[in-house]
């Protein structure tokens, strides 16, 4: 018997499970075989077919779950049961002969143990939740792969999504997008070097869930887990912080700037200035003023201001800084000089008894202002010549404004002109007329705008338009115009006589004309049309586009959509078919002329340049060839004339005087290191100006330069900002000389110098190796540091364009490349770079012989 077979194989198995409590039923629900273990834990249940409850746990659920395993063949029943303050789990294994159950195999273990660690771990999870959920800061958790498995209420709260939106979800989606593709490698080292880093030293921008962004500071540390590691970071919004500092940064930056010392300022100002003593002698002559005036400041320094300009003795100017001088009063003129030119004076008194005058040319603002003036009589002139008749009244019906038309058709009718400010409902007009004007303007006064043919008016055409207040939107009275409806008349006679010499043209004329109803189809196909292309009238009722080759078909439907805006588009070169297959070029006009009732479609006029195209295409390539010469020059042409000269035209105004005596040694420096800078600024901007002219010409100023000796003087502007940053310079020049523009090889170390220490390495002092070596046609000039490189593998391409920067956190225009790279370019040179990032670049200055 099977069950017997089984007792006697399974025997053996059950004696050899020491700890496991096992036995054997039958398909009766009668025990067969116990191990010893289960023996000792239940005595002999050799042939019982109950478990009694106090045998076994919950019998009824035992024995119910038993029977489910006698009866299915393919489930492996497990049941957990506490009794006696120990946990156990009873699983149930059939025993399968063919496709029948014939028995099964009890088992039960004691997993008291495993659960008192199972409640203590939900215990500690449940302590870890209550700490997250009560710490001061958004807390997120992620694993090392950026995968966020764990977060509190307060990151909810800042980030604006729910739980459910982030758990799963890479860290990435809670930064801005500027920032995603470089964080995983960030992630990674600090997963290779995992140590808490605290508040203040990680910012960052965050990204909420509406999309707006907000500065946060962000603490990391790592968290080990059986799992593996896992990252905790804290979030703290310090938008209010960072406003806080940058208001203390403003403040600072705008302490410095009325430090600045207020001579060498004012040397590079776009505004004319000058200063005059007590005794009307000149003791500062600006560069604006050398060029305003002509005169340079050798002419005019220390001598007397009227000496120097006799011609303005008697003048507006004249006076008004006398009167300055006298009363100690500022004040602002303006002056017409001799020479035909205008002037914007101000003059203050100074605190040794002398004036500070300001004098700007206001010729083109006053030219522009008498234009404006001319315009306004021209417009009154042509509203008074007109036949029309114009004029607006207010909410009581009062004569706000009116043209001579107005005044001259109301003095006929009324015997008597009216005034501003009268009511036009007058007594003359009673009754009838009296109640219909005064219903136009009511419907008016309501929001209306509307045409009438008055009875009063019978060669009139009156339109009705209310007036809106532009700041309160109210309506404040009605705009009225009436025009002659004779001349209307006349005109639309000519029209229709027009139409007919114009019909004429059409079927005469040698222009192809189509015209395209509401579903454009060709409803009219002129002669001319019909000869060139050979289709005769088989084309009508057709669509346009059987003949248009397929590259102009967009084309003509973009046209079609454009007219429903405007109404005359003009096509591009398109080509369509003749009656012989043959491409022939048209150049066409499309006029929207649905509304007109006499046209009713859109009109299509189009001549033949076929052989025009022809000829063209011999051009083409010369032109493209001209057009590829030329494109770098205006590109630069355009940004230099729009954009380089932005900078300098925001100095608004002039700072008061600063006494120096009253500022330390510190604020003193300070005072010169910005005069300097902003000299600096001044010069660069009027290079690249010239190098806009030089690339225009073929004379360049060469000499024989001493390399070091332009390094130096560059330098100097420097050395104060390496000696803080601690900056190594090593220059090695076995060839010290090359012949090239001087200005060029200033602004060459200029922009090369400051690029070296703005990208600078923060890990390391910053090294500058100038170095020079003969080769093959010339001289090459190296320039290296050890700063934080560029990726040339990813921006070679645009490593020398105009506006491009390579490390976005670093302040910068990203137009010096592109400027040495023009410079050197010019005279013949060329530049190369080497650069391996966190390691250092080298630029290689190839001078011609």
């Amino acid at each position: 018997m099977h069950t017997e077979d089984f007792q006697i194989r399974l025997g053996e198995k059950l004696q050899r499970k020491a700890i496991a409590k096992l036995s054997y039923w039958n398909i009766d629900g009668k025990c067969l075989s116990i191990n010893e273990s289960c023996r000792t834990w239940y005595g002999d249940l050799l042939q019982h077919e109950m478990l009694p409850e106090e045998v076994v746990p919950h019998q009824s659920i035992a024995t119910e779950y038993l029977r489910q395993a006698l009866q299915d063949a393919t489930v492996t029943l497990s049941l957990q049961v506490a009794y006696n303050q120990k946990h156990y789990r009873l699983t149930y294994i059939p025993d399968v002969e063919g496709n029948s159950v014939v028995g099964c195999v009890v088992q039960l273990d004691d997993i008291t143990e495993f659960k008192i660690r199972e409640f203590e771990q939900t215990a500690t999870e449940q302590k870890f939740r209550t700490i997250i959920e009560n710490a001061p800061d958004a807390l997120i958790i992620a694993n090392a792969t950026g995968k966020i498995e764990m977060l509190n209420s307060r990151s909810e709260v800042l980030f604006g999504y729910n739980s459910d939106e982030l758990i799963g979800q890479p860290v990435e989606m809670l930064m801005p997008e500027r920032f995603r593709q470089g964080h995983p490698t960030k992630r990674q080292g600090f997963v290779e070097n995992k140590h808490s880093r605290a508040m203040g030293n990680l910012i960052l921008a965050g990204l909420r869930k509406d999309g707006s962004e907000f500065p946060t500071d962000v603490s990391l540390s790592p968290l080990h887990t059986p799992e593996g590691m896992l990252i905790t970071a804290a979030f703290r919004d310090i938008t209010q912080q960072v406003s806080r500092e940058n208001e203390i940064k403003n403040y600072h930056e705008a302490l410095q700037k009325q430090s600045s010392q207020i001579e060498n300022i004012l040397g590079s100002i776009s505004e004319s200035f000058c200063l005059i003593d007590s005794s009307w002698s000149i003791r500062y002559w600006n560069t604006a003023a050398e060029k305003t005036t002509g005169k340079s400041r050798e002419m005019v320094m220390g001598k007397f201001m009227w000496d120097v300009f006799p011609q303005r003795k008697g003048s507006t100017l004249y006076d008004g800084c006398h009167e300055v001088m006298e009363t100690r009063v500022a004040s602002s003129f303006e002056h017409f000089s001799s020479e035909g030119t205008w002037f914007y004076n101000s003059a203050y008194p100074n605190a040794d008894g002398g004036l500070t005058i300001y004098f700007k040319d206001i010729t083109d603002r006053k030219n522009a202002e008498n234009e404006v003036l001319a315009i306004k009589n021209n417009q009154y002139a042509l509203i008074n010549a007109t036949k029309d008749l114009m004029w607006s009244v207010d909410v009581n019906y009062k004569l706000i404004s009116a043209n001579k038309g107005y005044d001259t058709f109301i003095e006929n009718i009324l015997g008597y002109k009216q005034i501003l400010g009268e009511c036009v409902l007058v007594d003359q007009l009673t009754g009838k007329y009296y109640e219909e004007w005064k219903d136009f303007f009511d419907r008016s006064l309501n929001g209306e705008s509307f045409f009438m043919e008055i009875e009063a008016m019978p060669d009139y055409l009156t339109q009705f338009n209310p007036i809106f207040d532009q700041v309160s939107g109210q309506i404040t009275g009605v705009a009225c115009h009436s025009s002659n409806t004779s001349e209307r008349n006349r005109l639309e006679k000519e029209k229709r006589d027009s139409a007919e010499r114009f019909r004429a043209v059409v079927q005469n004329g040698s222009d192809l004309i189509f015209i395209l109803d509401a579903y454009f189809s060709l409803s009219y196909i002129s002669p001319s049309a019909v000869t060139l292309l050979g289709h005769e009238n088989g084309l009508l009722g057709s669509s346009l586009l059987d003949v248009v080759h397929p590259e102009s078909v967009d084309e003509v439907l973009i046209g079609i959509r454009k007219t429903a805006t405007q109404r005359t588009v003009k096509l591009n070169e398109l080509k369509i078919k003749d009656g012989n297959g043959n491409w022939l070029w048209l150049e066409a006009t499309i006029d929207n002329l649905l509304d007109n009732t006499a046209v009713g479609g859109l009109v299509i006029n189009a001549r033949d340049i076929t052989d025009y195209k022809r000829r063209e295409a011999e051009r083409e390539h010369l032109i493209n060839e001209l057009t590829r010469s030329n494109s770098d020059l205006m590109q630069f042409s355009f940004i230099t004339s729009h954009n380089l000269r932005a900078p300098l035209s925001n100095i608004k105004g002039l700072l008061d005087f600063v006494d120096r005596s009253l500022l330390n040694e510190e604020l003193s420096s300070v005072f010169d290191m910005i005069s300097v800078s902003t000299q600096k600024l001044t010069e660069t901007i009027s290079d690249l100006s010239q190098l806009l002219i030089i690339r225009n010409t073929t004379e360049i100023p060469t000499s024989l330069l001493d390399i070091e000796k332009v390094f130096h003087r560059v330098n100097r502007n420097f050395l104060e900002a390496e000696n803080d940053i601690e900056a190594q310079i090593s220059i090695n020049l076995p060839e010290p000389t090359v012949n090239f523009n001087v200005r060029y090889l200033e602004s060459i170390f200029i922009n090369l110098i400051s690029n070296a220490i703005k990208y600078r390495s923060a890990d390391r002092t910053l090294k500058i190796m100038i170095e020079s070596k003969l080769v093959e046609n010339g001289i090459c000039l190296s320039f290296s540091d050890n700063g934080k490189g560029i990726d040339v593998a990813r921006h070679g391409s645009r490593l020398f364009g105009m506006y491009q920067r390579f490390h976005p956190n670093t302040e910068g225009q990203g137009l010096g490349l592109f400027i040495i790279k023009a410079q050197i370019k010019a005279l013949g040179g060329s530049v190369e770079v080497e650069s391996i990032v966190d390691e250092g670049t080298s630029f290689h200055i190839f001078f011609p012989s």
